[in-house]
Order: C-alpha cells, then sequence, then structure tokens
C-alpha cells in the first residue's frame, strides 16, 4: 500500500538527513555536551562554538549581522516576543499598533493580550488581491503609533506582501516594523541589509530543520529595542534568557545553510510540481484557486472546494493525501479560516478549502496520485450533496479514528445516495443547511402506507452522511408508522456514535419527519428548528 502523499509542508517539513547528522554531532556524552553557557571548560566551550557557527548560518540566510539573531523556541515565541517586547519598549512613546486581519494567530494573539493592556490595535482588511498595500498602511498610522506586524508569506495562501514597500512607510514615519517570515525564508530571499525590517521572525522546521527552535532577528544598527519577556540567565545579551539547546540550534543552522545553497532550484521545481496538479484539475468546476491573481511563493496553494462539506473532504483523504483546511494551529478548531473569510470568501467556501504544500521529496508520480484522489473525493461529495448515486465511486477505505467501525464502514458507500423523480407516491422533505454544517433531504416513494425507496442528498460531516446512509437502508420495506416511530438517537446508536457527534442524526431525523409530514399532507417548514 502507498504511503499518504505529504503536502502539508507549511505546517512542518520533515527533518533533513543532512540536519539530523549535524544533530547528532552533538549529541551523547562523546559529543561536546556542554552547556554552551560555561565555557570554562572545553565541553562548554565547544558547545559555545557550534552555537556561534549555527548562529552565522542562521544569519546568512538573511544576511543579517550574527550578533542580531535571538534563539527562540520557535516562529511563535519569536513573533510573541518582538510583539510584546516592542510594544513595552516603546510604551512611552505611543500605544497604537498596526496589523493585518490574515495574520498567523501567533500575531492575532499576542496583539488581543496587548489590547487588553490597554494598547489600540487596527486590524487591516487585504485588499482584493490578497495584500497589504503601502497607502493602505499609511492611511492607518497614528502618531502615536509605535509597531506595524505583517507576516511576509500568508501561511494558509502562499500570498506574499511586498516587505520593501511597507517597510518603507514604516521608516518614513519612524515606526518599528515586524514581519513573520517563518514561510518566506526558505522560499524567498531575504537581505535585512536593505530591507527596512526591525524585527524578523524564523522557523527552523519550516526549513527541513527541527520542531521546538526558531529565531527572532533584531536590529542592531539603527537599534530595534526589545523589552526581555524571560528572565533568569541573560542569555541572548539579555533579551531572551534560558539554556539554550545546543542540538536544536545546530540543526537549524545547518537546514539555513542548506536552504541558502538550494533555495533557487528546489523552488523552481516545487513551482513545476503545482502547475503540475494544477493542470490536472483544470476541468473541475468551481474550484477556486485563492490568491491566484497575487505574487504567491510555489510551495504553498489554497483551493477552496466549492459544493463539499471541508470536514468530509478532508477525512475522505485519511491515509491517501496529507493535507490542512488551514493553519496547523487552528485546523484542529474545526471553525472556517479566519484569513480565507478575510479575503472575502464566505464561511461555508471557506470551510471546503484545502492547503496544498509539496516539499523538497516530493514527486511527480506523487502529484499524479494526488490529483486523482482530489478529483474521486470532491466528485463523489459533490454528486451526494446534488442527490446522484456514487455507486461507482467507492469511499476511502479509512477514515480518522474519531469517527469509528460504523461511520467508516457507511460512509464508504453511501448506498441510496439520488433523488426520486416528482410524482404521484414521492414525497421528499430536509432539514440543516450547510451553514449550520450539516444538510439532509429525503426523497421517499411511498405506496399502501409503505417506504418502497428511500434516496437521500447530503452534505456535511462523514458522520452525517454515514447515518443518513443507514437510515435510508432502514426505511425501504419499512411501514410509515415503523418510519415514525425511529429517533435520532437509535440511529446514532445504531453508528456508535457519541457526545457532539449524535447531534447530526437530528439533523436525519427532522428531514424524516419533514418528509412524513408531506405523506400527510401537513405543512412543514423545510428548515430543521434543530440546525
Amino acid at each position: 500500500m502507498n504511503a499518504p502523499v505529504y503536502l502539508d509542508h507549511a505546517a512542518t517539513t520533515p527533518v533533513d538527513p543532512r540536519v539530523l547528522a549535524a544533530m547528532m554531532a552533538v549529541l551523547g556524552p562523546d559529543s561536546g555536551h556542554g552547556n554552551p553557557a560555561s565555557v570554562q571548560h572545553p565541553e562548554g566551550q565547544r558547545a559555545a562554538a557550534a552555537v556561534a557557527r549555527a548562529r552565522a548560518e542562521v544569519a546568512q540566510l538573511i544576511h543579517a549581522d550574527a550578533r542580531e539573531i535571538v534563539w527562540t523556541s520557535g516562529a511563535t515565541e519569536a513573533n510573541n516576543l518582538a510583539l510584546k517586547g516592542a510594544a513595552q519598549f516603546y510604551r512611552e512613546r505611543g500605544r497604537h499598533l498596526v496589523s493585518a486581519l490574515t495574520e498567523h494567530p501567533s500575531v492575532r494573539d499576542p496583539l488581543a493580550a496587548l489590547e487588553a493592556q490597554g494598547f489600540a490595535v487596527t486590524r487591516l482588511s487585504p485588499a482584493a488581491d490578497g495584500r497589504i498595500h503601502p497607502e493602505q498602511l499609511a492611511a492607518a498610522l497614528r502618531p502615536d503609533t509605535v509597531l506595524v506586524s505583517l507576516m511576509h508569506v500568508n501561511n494558509e495562501t502562499g500570498i506574499i506582501q511586498d516587505i520593501a514597500a511597507l517597510g518603507a512607510v514604516c521608516q518614513a514615519r519612524e515606526v518599528r516594523f515586524h514581519v513573520d517570515a517563518a514561510q518566506s525564508a526558505g522560499r524567498l530571499p531575504i537581505d535585512v541589509r536593505t530591507l527596512p525590517v526591525d524585527y524578523l521572525s524564523l522557523s527552523a522546521h519550516k526549513l527541513y530543520g527541527p520542531q521546538g527552535i526558531g529565531a527572532l532577528y533584531v536590529r542592531d544598527r539603527p537599534r530595534a529595542g526589545l523589552a526581555p519577556q524571560m528572565h533568569g540567565g541573560g542569555q541572548e545579551r539579555g533579551r531572551r534568557s534560558g539554556t539554550l539547546a545546543t542540538h536544536q540550534i545546530v540543526g537549524m543552522g545547518a537546514a539555513a545553510a542548506l536552504i541558502y545553497q538550494e533555495r533557487e532550484t528546489e523552488q523552481a521545481r516545487l513551482a513545476l510540481l503545482m502547475a503540475r496538479l494544477q493542470q490536472a484539475l483544470a476541468d473541475l468546476p468551481d474550484l477556486l484557486w485563492v490568491g491566484a491573481q497575487a505574487p504567491r511563493v510555489p510551495g504553498i496553494v489554497n483551493v477552496a472546494v466549492q459544493g463539499v462539506a471541508g470536514e468530509a473532504l478532508l477525512a475522505s483523504l485519511w491515509g491517501t493525501i496529507s493535507a490542512s483546511a488551514g493553519s496547523a494551529c487552528t485546523a484542529a478548531e474545526g471553525e472556517p479560516s479566519a484569513v480565507l473569510q478575510a479575503l472575502g470568501l464566505d464561511p461555508v467556501t471557506a470551510q471546503g478549502a484545502l492547503r496544498l504544500s509539496p516539499g523538497r521529496w516530493t514527486h511527480e508520480a506523487e502529484i499524479d496520485r494526488a490529483a486523482a484522489v482530489l478529483r474521486r473525493t470532491i466528485l463523489r461529495l459533490r454528486r451526494v450533496a446534488a442527490g446522484e448515486s456514487v455507486d461507482d465511486l467507492p469511499g476511502p477505505a479509512a477514515l480518522p479514528p474519531i469517527y469509528g467501525a460504523a461511520v467508516t464502514a457507511w460512509f464508504g458507500h453511501l448506498r441510496g445516495a439520488g433523488r426520486l423523480a416528482p410524482g404521484p407516491g414521492v414525497v421528499t422533505g430536509e432539514a440543516g443547511a450547510p451553514r449550520l454544517g450539516r444538510w439532509v433531504r429525503w426523497d421517499l416513494a411511498v405506496r399502501a402506507e409503505r417506504i418502497e425507496r428511500a434516496c437521500f442528498s447530503a452534505w456535511g460531516c462523514p458522520a452525517t452522511l454515514a447515518v443518513t446512509a443507514w437510515t435510508a437502508q432502514w426505511l425501504e420495506g419499512r411501514d410509515l408508522v415503523a418510519a415514525a416511530a425511529l429517533t435520532g438517537a437509535q440511529m446514532a446508536e445504531a453508528l456508535d456514535l457519541a457526545g457532539a457527534r449524535r447531534g447530526v442524526a437530528l439533523t436525519v431525523e427532522d428531514a424524516l419527519r419533514a418528509a412524513l409530514a408531506a405523506q400527510h399532507g401537513e405543512v412543514m417548514s423545510t428548515q430543521s428548528v434543530r440546525g
């Protein structure tokens, strides 16, 4: 069986074997295991030398001075340190900050925390092309603005901001400028000698380095102020205390050195892979390639798949394609992407978006396999929503473990998907709505008080579709009295649904009640009161 095609490099990259080798060289009792702050003995000096080497390698990647690199636990800490540290350092000068609605949560949340402390925050909406334009930023600046924070490459869409132009606006107004470069450092050339940037956040695990290590560039000339957020040992020139993780730092340095040498070749190859994927899906209608008219890096693409539920789409790819519905830091919440909604997508469309990001070891055959799986999955879910049969499109053999064996089995077949032609004895009923997360429609052929055939259309998570398919089979051949007695609780019990997932059966039940009411000539709203 083929391993899943890993298309989630924007979330994290695998550690390059060459990076791992560099890390192993400083681990273990015979590998210079000293504390880099303990320079009174050879082991400590060797560790300190390894850290200095890595600092120089990271500095080289962005053309900084090594003394301007501050080690952190990752880009999240780097963003927090930059935002809180700069805001607190310059608070006597002003308490106004500017950012964008499309920032990563590790920028949005610290800004909200600063807001709670009395700072004012202006959050800019991107233009139609997904970018913040210089004149828009200039209009947002006030006499008390002390810091602007805008990311270089958006982690969900790959859209590139014009950091040089935006930084020039800040520089002209003597406002400090922070850039989250976690997604750009390995994909675009960065030269802080010419870019008007004061703080710049980096992350190793976006560069084929280890997780848990990052860095913050802090400009020395002219010096950018920074109030430390961690206190203790005075490491990093007092800007970030804590014992340095030598092996992770060495890993980040090695990863940065490799990216510095191989970036252009690697990005050109990724561009060809993404063009191949988009071409393979070009004939599928209603695919919205987010940010298609804006400058984007080749390694990140976001496609909004209209007409499908995002949860069902992602679950259907389990074991075949590893992708995400947005930022890895928020995807688990199941909410529509705030970034995509800020770009103008409605919540239903935003929830059906996929971020696809190939990487260093992705090859053409994997792209072709991923395209075939995506095509089959999208067609299947759209057919079910439209009330068409999917007997010729079997579903996945496996789903994420949260769904259980019964849901997996019924979702894999979905027999009963379809619609009946209007006519004598055919009644319909529906409940829910895509904006509420699930929608079900029943078409029942009734003769002599018995359901001869039950067909359905459905939109929602795998559990919603699986419960509907089970119910369709259960209904056929039953009399109307038995059908009226079937409850959502019984449906949920049959498919071993637990917790909040039991609620999906209520929508199936409400749609069934609407159809049965229509059979008896009752007037009933087709919109579920339960949602």
